[in-house]
């Protein structure tokens, strides 16, 4: 016979309390939840508490994908109660969509599952470090970083709030070199090792607040500025698409349940993971760890982007359209990396004929002009005394290059279209020197984006130097020798007080002295090469 249920199940009592911050929307931030919650009629708070310092005890969620264990068609059959929310005593679920056939879920689980404390974690007091110096960093935070590169929600950093240490100690760390404060020089180093030590071990069970943190550590400027780039950046880039990925960031978050704070806020930290991507891959020759099939959040708009200002302070409005134009900017640079420089595209592009490799980049002119008076017309003239856009100009002329460098290895020198490419590539290499020759104090004091800047200048000259060596007539050479000549000036001048240029002009000395022949006693120590790896006196280098 068939059966069916004639009633409702009855409520069990000591049911788990549900989530919610207010009516039936809830926030994905690490919360304390309680073992039990006495059935008194009302359901529990979730009580986000990821710009607090760290309670007792800690439920962590983390994004249930579609080809796990666990299964999201199955996890949606959940007992939910009327917040779709189903909580056991070591294990609960968040259906954050709730439209029909959605299946968009979180599972929470307690720290204690995820050995989020372990006896390692670095044991660090931030006020003793910082002192009464604590409020003067996170003011010139948002006076100069954040009017560059406001990822962040000044709402969480008032009085009424007080954010984890780790988010602080970064903050504090970016803030530093531009506080008037003296004191504040001796803080660097202590904020430097924490951050360090504890970055690491918050990226194995992250929260929100844990990829943001990731964020700002790696727009840092380098200690050391020699010729390699930052040691590990492209290992860091890699565990912060992860952490994104594991607390659901690639996902579009528009219809789900949850604030429209947090929404807006899990928008802008995924373009900043997407950026930070897109440009770690094109600067340090890395295939890019996202893929564009498995991420569909929407890019940002104003309505995105935090519409409060800190205390007095103006709202970084040439940053806010800075952002929006980044994330529009770099996925047209995706484009290039994957049509032009992937593996697989390499290899088509041999087969390809001149024409049709000039075809396609007509087509990136066209994406690039439309780009141009659309983002950056609007943020030619400054009034503020700090000019914080230096960063997409120079992102806009570094992706011209990259398609401009890519077709010119793709044709052959005999053809039109070759000269054609190489007198556009004259004309934008031009442009990146006479941007670094008229820096006004507005820029050269502004915060810029790191390490993506720094990369940016040094490939403008690695660019320049290809175009040298393989002029055909003595008036390129001369004009070259003598571009590249100003630019290597110019690039150390600047690097006596502006450090976005310290790497490029290191770069830049390796790369033309390598072809001048170098040290002789260097290169008499790499002479030595057998067939499986180079012995030297002073190194050795395995190939495997």
């Amino acid at each position: 016979m068939p059966c069916k249920f004639e009633s409702k199940p009855n409520i069990k009592k000591n049911r788990s309390s549900a989530i919610q911050s207010s009516g039936t929307v809830r926030s994905l931030q690490a919360s304390s939840v309680p073992e039990e919650t006495p059935n008194t009629g009302k359901v529990g708070q979730f009580k986000p508490s990821s710009w607090q310092e760290r309670p007792e005890k800690e439920w962590i969620p983390q994004f249930v994908g579609s080809s796990g264990d666990q299964d999201p068609f199955v996890l949606r059959h959940c007992a939910f109660n009327e917040l779709n929310y189903f909580k056991r005593s070591d294990w609960a679920c968040l259906r954050v969509d709730a439209r029909d056939g959605s299946a968009t879920q979180f599972t929470i689980v307690p720290d204690s599952h995820l050995d989020a404390r372990p006896t390692h974690y670095p044991n660090f007091n931030l006020d003793e470090v910082v002192k009464a110096d604590g409020p003067r960093l996170l003011r010139t935070y948002f006076e100069v970083v954040h009017l560059s590169l406001p990822l962040l929600d000044p709402v969480y950093f008032t009085k009424r709030s007080k954010s984890s240490s780790l988010m602080q100690a970064t903050m504090y760390l970016l803030s530093s070199p531009f506080c008037k404060n003296p004191h504040v020089n001796n803080v660097y180093w202590p904020l430097l090792t924490f951050v360090q030590q504890a970055l690491p071990i918050e990226a194995r069970h992250p929260k929100l607040e844990t990829v943001e943190a990731a964020l700002l550590f790696l727009q840092r400027q380098a200690v050391y500025h020699r010729a390699p780039t930052t040691p590990g950046l492209w290992s860091d880039v890699g565990s912060l698409v992860g952490m994104s990925q594991n607390i659901g960031l690639h996902v579009d978050p528009t219809n789900w349940d949850i604030p429209a704070v947090d929404r807006n806020r899990r928008i802008r930290v995924w373009w900043m993971v997407y950026i930070q991507d897109k440009w770690a891959a094109l600067g340090l020759g890395r295939p890019s760890y996202l893929n564009e099939e498995n991420c569909n959040v929407r890019l940002p708009t104003l309505e995105n982007m935090s519409s409060t200002a800190y205390e007095d302070l103006t709202m970084p409005t040439n940053g806010i359209h800075q952002f929006i134009g980044m994330a529009k900017l770099s996925t047209i640079l995706s484009d290039v990396l994957s049509i032009f420089y992937s593996l697989r595209a390499s290899e088509r592009l041999k087969e390809s004929s001149s024409q049709s490799v000039h075809d396609l980049m007509v087509q990136f002119q066209f994406r690039l002009e439309s780009f141009h008076n659309e983002h950056l017309f609007g943020l030619s003239d400054i009034e503020t005394l700090l000019d914080p856009t230096g960063t997409i100009f120079l992102a806009y002329h570094t992706v011209e290059i990259s398609l401009y460098r890519a077709v010119l290895r793709s044709l052959e020198s005999v053809t039109a279209e070759y000269l054609v490419v190489r007198s556009l590539a004259r004309d934008v290499l031009k442009k990146v020197t006479l941007l670094l020759q008229n820096l006004t104090v507005g820029r050269l004091r502004s915060f810029w984006w790191s390490q993506m800047s720094n990369i940016k200048f040094a490939m403008a000259g690695s660019f320049m130097t290809s175009m040298l060596l393989t002029s055909v007539d003595d008036d390129e050479v001369e004009y070259w020798t003598s571009q590249i000549k100003l630019y290597q000036e110019l690039l150390e001048t600047h690097s006596v007080y502006f450090a976005t240029t310290k790497l490029a002009a290191a770069r830049m000395s390796v790369i033309n002295g390598s072809r001048r022949g170098g040290d002789d006693a260097a290169q008499t120590r790499i002479s030595t090469f057998e067939t499986k790896g180079v012995f030297c006196e002073d190194f050795r280098i395995e190939f495997i």
